[in-house]
């Protein structure tokens, strides 16, 4: 199908350039109710992407794309016609001219993964095992649960000359923990991604949504306070992408952020800790880990912000070509460097360390952020040990109000494509109390 694709491509006059994305993916998929398998599901599917440009000139000089989907069974003729349907619509597209990556070799090394050993199939049970091992608990249990093992071969070609392809693995959990017998019956979700088999990983994740769990269903309402916010597992990464939106390309093309490189991208007069973040082709299981982007660019470590000053954009070759910057492709993994003082000593005074939201968010444009407590534990003495749990409320802020005095912790953390610091410590963050 593809080299049927290309002959047309390249035969077709207004096809100025283009893109293919083959994807083929074998998955295994099973679900849970309680402990028990309710259903088994194997596919193997094939998906071809294909992207045209075509240039052209009106007040000024164009590039136009549309992209589609094309079915592997498709014949000659129904390729043409998509063709040409795009031709059609392709110039109601008018981006500012910009080239496609051309061939580089990888200088980046991405691991294997163990799933590699063996067919997906038998990783099955071996999954399963471990995601019921700490399904112990008197009364609290894994209520559900949905486990995704994929196999992806990618292969990546261009009319510059680029042909690259790569296998990986692409994992998915989503559990429901229950805990009934407390003030009230509660249920925690749980999304985790993953591209390696780690004996621990599941068995910790279990256990920690169960003891979340059983604090929950005692927690008392969030009384009002003005203490400082700690903030731990998935939140973290949210705010901290804040920053990594705001040095993007593509954002700065937009107008969506005005960050310019040698200037502070954390504010003036910094008490707390600086940021420091960059970019890394290759994170241990993480499922977007790649040598090449979706462009079949060449990718390599890029650092991105150092002391809070703003080194270089990043992003994908087109935006980084409109802004004159040195290009990068779309790195997948975020790497925070994590600050100096330990978690101990960060609980020392009084706190709100929040562990879950109902959802919690950052936008990327204005910097403010909020969410509603759905499980936190409140410390009022200032010895930072008699903690409760607590439910309901909400805080909200503004980055910008807060990113001076910020505290990373000293622990790091590795959650799907982010490593960063475990905590972060903000001051002067408005917190509401449950009604």
């Amino acid at each position: 199908m593809i080299k049927r694709l290309k002959k047309l491509l390249n035969s077709t006059k207004d096809v100025n350039a283009w893109k293919i994305i083959g994807k083929e993916i074998q998955a295994e998929e099973l679900f849970f109710i309680k402990n028990n398998l309710d259903m088994n599901r194997s596919k193997t599917v094939k998906h071809i992407y294909l992207t045209i440009y075509h240039d052209f000139k009106e007040d000024r000089n164009y590039r136009g794309s549309v992209s589609v989907r094309l079915h592997p069974t498709y014949s000659t003729k129904e390729v043409e016609d998509v063709i040409n349907k795009c031709l059609l619509s392709i110039k109601h597209v008018r981006n500012e001219p910009y080239p496609l990556p051309k061939p580089a070799e990888s200088s980046v090394r991405i691991p294997e993964s163990r799933f590699v050993s063996k067919p997906i199939e038998d990783w099955l049970k071996p999954l399963s095992e471990s995601l019921f091992q700490e399904d112990t608990f008197k009364n609290g249990c894994i209520n559900s649960a949905e486990l995704f093992l994929n196999r992806e071969q990618t292969r990546i070609l261009n009319s510059e000359g680029i042909d690259v392809s790569w296998s990986s693995y692409n994992g998915t959990l989503e559990v429901i923990t229950e805990w009934n017998g407390g003030d009230e019956d509660v249920e925690l979700y749980k999304l985790v991604h993953f591209s390696d088999f780690f004996t621990d990983n599941f068995p910790d994740i279990v256990k920690n949504q169960l003891t979340l769990c059983q604090d929950r269903s005692t927690a008392k309402p969030t009384p009002p306070m003005n203490a400082p916010v700690l903030l731990s597992g998935e939140p973290v990464q949210e705010l901290l992408s804040y920053y990594l939106s705001q040095a993007s390309a593509e954002n700065v093309y937009n107008q969506i952020s005005l960050a310019k490189p040698g200037e502070s991208i954390q504010g003036e007069k910094i008490t707390g800790d600086k940021i420091n973040i960059h970019l890394e082709p290759y994170l241990e299981n993480s499922i977007g880990s790649s040598a090449w982007d979706m462009d079949g660019f060449s990718l390599k470590p890029v650092s991105i912000i150092e002391n809070g000053i703003l080194k270089k954009y990043w992003g994908p070759l087109r935006f980084t070509h409109y802004l004159d910057s040195p290009p990068t492709g779309r790195v997948p993994n975020i790497v925070v460097s994590p600050g100096k003082q330990p978690v101990d000593e960060i609980r020392r005074d009084e706190y709100l360390e929040i562990l879950s939201f109902s959802d919690f968010q950052c936008d990327p444009l204005t910097g403010d952020f909020g969410g509603e407590i759905r499980l936190a534990y409140y410390s009022p003495e200032k010895s930072g040990n008699n903690r409760y749990p607590v439910t309901g409320g909400s805080i909200s802020g503004n980055i910008k109000n807060v990113q001076h005095e910020l505290i990373l912790s000293k622990e790091t953390r590795v959650m799907d494509n982010f490593k960063g610091p475990e905590m972060i410590k903000l001051l002067n963050v408005s917190i509401t109390g449950a009604e």
